[in-house]
């Protein structure tokens, strides 16, 4: 029983097949057979619009001699307009030609006898060969032009990246001129020449003077000194002296070790925050023991731990005292 439904089965599909295929298995063939021919003629009317586009392309520059003619022409036949009056004036010409050869003539029979020349020479191969020239002349221009663009480019980068190499030969040269001032290099300095070596070096100019009694410091002002720090900026040390705030500084006032701190403490960090110089730096101090006998561990403690966190110390111990004890 099975095998006869299954027959009758397959006897009904056949029936409903051409060639082994179903109707929808011929309707998705026939639609892609359709596909394939519309991209076919889509890219052949593609193809003759691209070539109605280099058509119109390649009119166009040959139009552009004719334009320039019309432009030269047009002011010196201004007024003629119907063909019989340039015909005319065509005949005028060459009836006058010949007798008038040799002759100083008027600017128009000049100009009518430039612009027949003209014409036969551009309804002539001349005028084919002067197209082409003019066509092949505006492709080198714009080839030349293309070069000097590359060219230009490829120097706007060699300039670039010549900058680029002096900068970073600069920011060399500048960190090399660091490490060879060694660890806290003087903020005020003048280059001088050592002696005994031959060589060049930066010696200390003091920013002001301090006293160190038993039971307070002084602070002792000093005129800043003459000239800067030009290898390393573009100011003066005394426009450094006013930017810094030297000036407000409490001179000759007893202050304690706290006091001294806080009077001198931006000082200390615009050295080290790099704001006097491009690098890290320490102002120098003379700096005067004044404690009695019996205070050397006063004079201990003021000096090691507050001055010397400051400042770049020098002790003062063969110079005539400039401090007068009043108190």
């Amino acid at each position: 029983m099975n095998d006869i439904a299954q027959k009758i089965a397959d006897s009904k599909y056949r029936r409903g097949t051409v060639l082994g295929l179903t109707v929808a298995e011929i309707f998705i063939l026939l639609l892609f057979l359709l596909m394939l021919v519309f991209l076919v003629i889509w890219q052949d009317l593609q193809a003759q619009q691209m070539e109605q586009q280099e058509a119109n392309e390649q009119l166009q520059r040959e139009l552009e001699p004719l334009r320039e003619f019309k432009e030269r022409w047009e002011e010196p036949l201004e007024g003629v307009e119907t063909p019989t009056e340039l015909r005319n004036l065509q005949e005028f010409n060459e009836q006058w030609e010949e007798p008038l050869e040799g002759i100083e003539t008027p600017d128009e029979i000049l100009t009518l006898k430039e612009l027949k020349e003209d014409l036969e020479r551009l309804q002539g191969d001349a005028g084919e060969e002067l197209l082409r020239d003019l066509v092949e002349a505006e492709r080198g221009m714009r080839e030349a032009i293309e070069d000097n663009e590359q060219l230009r480019e490829e120097l706007k980068n060699e300039r670039q990246y010549r900058e680029e190499t002096q900068d970073q030969i600069s920011q060399l040269n500048n960190e090399l001129r660091v490490l060879n001032k060694g660890q806290n290099p003087p903020c005020w300095y003048e280059v001088v020449r050592d002696d005994n070596t031959g060589t060049e070096r930066e010696r200390f100019l003091y920013a002001f003077d301090i006293g160190v009694f038993d039971e307070y410091m002084e602070i002792r002002r000093r005129e800043p000194p003459s000239g800067g720090a030009f290898d390393d900026g573009d100011t003066s040390y005394a426009e450094e002296w006013d930017a810094l705030g030297f000036a407000d500084i409490r001179y000759d006032v007893p202050l304690s070790n706290e006091q001294l701190t806080a009077e001198l403490r931006q000082i200390h960090e615009a050295g080290k925050q790099g704001r006097v110089r491009s690098y890290s730096c320490i102002f120098s101090v003379r700096v005067w023991d004044m404690t009695s006998s019996g205070a050397k561990a006063r004079w201990q403690q003021a000096h090691d731990r507050t001055l010397e966190w400051l400042f770049g110390t020098f002790r003062v111990e063969d110079e005539t005292e400039p401090w007068v004890q009043s108190r």
